[in-house]
């Protein structure tokens, strides 16, 4: 897990855009921490902090993903 963005409503996301749907809510007794990743729908990132995140080609995800310390 790289980032979590919360928004103004302390609604947890995977991401700003939203995509991957909502973890939970500040609020709430317990979020629901994402165990693998998603797939991104978007056509472009628009949000700075979405594009830092690590992206990897789909048919080299699960090696370079077990590659990572």
């Amino acid at each position: 897990l790289e980032q979590l963005f919360v928004d103004a409503t302390g609604t947890v996301y995977r991401a700003s855009c939203g995509v991957g749907g909502t973890l939970g809510h500040v609020g709430a007794a317990e979020l629901r921490l994402p165990d693998a990743p998603v797939r991104c729908t978007r056509q472009r990132c628009g949000c700075a902090t979405d594009i830092s995140v690590t992206k990897y080609p789909a048919r080299h995800r699960r090696t370079v993903l077990a590659a990572r310390p």
